[in-house]
């Protein structure tokens, strides 16, 4: 998939939970959101993109990226 394409989408997701959500819960709703529907090969390259600096994203996104990158680099 385009990396920008992904980017974006987070970025929609952070929107609407910004719009919606108690601050600090912001980037734990968009990591749930993430790990419920979207596909597995979705979240690694996200999480790739984002970790070689391809993707910038707003801090909420970044945050729920950061903490996917960990669950995934548990999970091996």
């Amino acid at each position: 998939m385009d990396k920008r394409h992904l980017a974006a989408m987070v970025e929609d997701i952070a929107s609407f939970f910004r719009s919606a959500s108690v601050s600090d819960q912001i980037s734990a709703d968009i990591g749930s959101h993430l790990r419920r529907f979207w596909e597995p090969r979705m979240r690694s390259e996200l999480i790739a993109a984002w970790r070689s600096g391809e993707i910038k994203l707003s801090d909420a996104a970044a945050a729920a990226v950061a903490r996917l990158a960990e669950t995934h680099d548990a999970c091996g």
